[in-house]
């Protein structure tokens, strides 16, 4: 009797060990995702007439307003901006990277992306083959690891940097700040990507595309980066590039498709423009010009998936697709079904964090809010600009002067 009580209590200590181990487990994991998804960071940019500063959620100033502009926390150090020059304070507001830069960014694992040279309105600085300045590296301490003396600067998922020189050389160099060896741009694209992509000019000059080793570039006029192990190519309907200064998206010239890693075409070249895959699906148009043009979804195999119907249309985010039809927009899902119904909105964005951007008309000017996967409106329909949210914050401008907002609609300035 006694050993069966002692065996039962064995058992039963066990069930409880066993279930204590799942609840601590899992309790985390939830803790993680609300976090991830609820709370703010800690230090918010904030706007004191035209000096800024850092403040917590409840706007106590952490850091004094002193700054001609401060931007979202991203790594260990604080990106703000004085009398011109970038540089980057601790979150304590002691000066460790200089300012002295004309462009800066947070690359990966506390390392600093630093520009000279750049000259705003030139466009993306460092961009391939432009004099927009150039580039060199710190770490979260400050210390220099390349001068600013290169055209590209980049670090793969293995902390290799990739380094081109003022000669368009690439080279290989350690985060330590030494360069090992020269390399071809074939092989960087090779570490960083995956594929044997390279930069090149296409057939006649009038623009740059991307290259695999086993394609033959003579077949196509354009040739994007893979997604989804589809990589989108195009050529040339009419016989001749549309020399507009618009993107490929506004353009009705040419016949689009998809060809795999390995250069097997997947997808015929019928449509006049395709967005990349995103969770297995590309909207895809069809039609020569807008008044033709409609919109739909395939799969990777190239089955239409949501009917060809929309008068516009954008790739997936979060579940939800905005799409237009006479003249007003919607979202849905990928069984095509509406979940927001098509409303008077005049331009929508794709939903990132939640919320999702979308545009009216108030007195005669365009006004930009903020709707919920509900539809409901969250955010009031009256900013003169806004970005999607990242990291629960959005830049938006308001009377002329921009600031930050949370999700809620928090406004982190005063004037």
């Amino acid at each position: 009797m006694r050993k069966s009580l002692l065996n039962f209590r064995k058992v039963k200590m066990k069930k409880l060990i066993l279930i204590t181990l799942l609840i601590l487990l899992l309790f985390p994991v939830v803790y993680c995702e609300n976090k991830e998804i609820d709370e703010l960071p800690y230090l918010i940019p904030y706007r004191k007439g035209d000096k800024w500063g850092f403040c917590d959620k409840d706007k106590n100033i952490v850091i004094e307003c002193k700054y001609s502009e401060t931007y979202p926390v991203r790594g260990e150090l604080l990106k703000v901006k004085k009398n011109g020059r970038y540089g980057c304070i601790n979150r304590q507001g002691k000066v460790v990277i200089p300012f002295i830069y004309d462009f800066l960014y947070f690359c990966k694992d506390n390392y600093y992306k630093v520009n000279s040279g750049y000259k705003p309105g030139c466009g993306k600085p460092g961009s391939p083959g432009s004099p927009l300045g150039l580039w060199g590296l710190r770490d979260k301490d400050g210390n220099l690891i390349f001068e600013a003396v290169y055209k590209e600067i980049y670090i793969s998922d293995k902390n290799e940097v990739f380094l081109k020189d003022e000669s368009n050389k690439w080279h290989q160099g350690t985060l330590e700040g030494k360069i090992e060896k020269k390399v071809s741009q074939k092989y960087i694209y090779k570490k960083m990507y995956g594929v044997n992509f390279k930069y090149i000019n296409d057939r006649n000059g009038l623009s740059n595309t991307n290259s695999l080793d086993n394609i033959d570039i003579s077949k196509y006029h354009r040739i994007r980066m893979p997604k989804e192990e589809r990589i989108p190519v195009k050529v040339l309907a009419t016989g001749r590039e549309d020399l507009c200064q618009t993107g490929d998206r506004y353009k009705f010239d040419s016949n689009w498709g998809f060809i795999d890693v390995k250069g097997k075409q997947v997808i015929p070249l019928k449509y006049s423009y395709v967005e990349d895959f995103s969770k297995g699906l590309s909207a895809v148009r069809i039609g020569r010009n807008r008044k033709e043009a409609k919109w739909g979804f395939i799969d990777r195999d190239g089955k239409v998936i949501i009917p060809i119907l929309y008068d516009d249309a954008k790739s997936f985010s979060e579940g939800l697709a905005c799409v237009r039809k006479d003249n007003k927009w919607g979202y849905i899902d990928k069984q095509g079904d509406v979940v927001i119904p098509l409303s008077d909105y005049f331009r929508c964005s794709s939903f990132k964090e939640g919320r999702a951007r979308v545009e009216k008309w108030v007195d005669r000017d365009s006004r930009i809010g903020f709707i919920d996967k509900n539809g409901k409106v969250v955010i009031l329909i009256k900013y003169q600009s806004a970005m999607d949210f990242n990291n629960g914050l959005a830049h938006v401008k308001y009377q002329g002067k921009w600031g930050y907002i949370d999700k809620n609609g928090t406004e982190y300035w005063e004037d």
